[in-house]
């Protein structure tokens, strides 16, 4: 609109333009360019904050519902640790949802989670579903995660693209929402030697940066002596 009330300025004014009016309308149009990109510009920035730059809600990504799921066997400590890590995660990275998964077992589901295994208001229905769908969904990761030679340690998988996922068929896991574009799956070293891992995704390709997935290594270690 502003630019058009520019055009009608100019040639409805006299012509030639004086000197003045051609700088003010030359000062016009830049502004308007600026106004124009801003909005881009302000997007870019925010997906570049983690976790405060993240505005997508469950609503807004294609296949999510929104939950939060703890198993109701776990002791107290355990279930506070499991809440903390889990907000942690979603406020301070770019991730849409969290799970925590032992032995073939969700532990703990927090986020944007997928509509196919969210049963409402029925936590141990919802963490069961998930148990069922990712048991054998990480085992075709583990292929992937390989283990380092030393102390047999495995390594972190990210995926960050919908490419990247299909190797693993990330794309046809019920658990994780169908707008899913990006996902890591961080090991939980634990004494006892179940297979635990850290399960974070997100609505956007390459989401998780170098310092994110340092995060979720950290909280991952934290889960360690919980997971046993």
């Amino acid at each position: 609109a502003g630019a058009t009330l520019l055009l009608v300025n100019h040639f409805a004014g006299a012509l030639p333009a004086p000197d003045a009016q051609v700088r003010a309308e030359v000062l016009c149009a830049v502004l308007a360019a600026v106004c124009a990109v801003v909005p881009e510009i302000e997007e870019r920035l925010k997906e570049a904050l983690p976790g405060r730059g993240r505005l997508s809600t469950s609503a807004q990504i294609a296949g999510a519902t929104q939950a939060f799921c703890l198993a109701p066997g776990l002791p107290d400590a355990a279930k506070q640790e499991l809440a903390w890590s889990s907000f942690s995660l979603l406020k301070n990275t770019n991730s849409c949802g969290v799970v925590v998964v032992s032995d073939g077992k969700v532990l703990m589901a927090r986020g944007a989670l997928g509509q196919g295994v969210v049963v409402a208001k029925q936590a141990e229905q919802t963490l069961a579903n998930m148990s069922r769908d990712l048991s054998g969904a990480l085992a075709s990761c583990s292929k992937e995660m390989g283990a380092a030679a030393a102390g047999g340690s495995r390594q972190p998988l990210y995926l960050p693209d919908r490419g990247s996922m299909s190797r693993v068929s990330a794309q046809s896991w019920a658990s994780l929402p169908a707008g899913a574009e990006s996902l890591l799956v961080q090991p939980i070293s634990t004494a006892s030697g179940k297979q635990a891992a850290l399960l974070l995704f997100s609505e956007r390709p390459r989401a998780l940066s170098d310092r994110e997935r340092s995060w979720a290594a950290a909280i991952a270690n934290k889960l360690s002596p919980v997971i046993g």
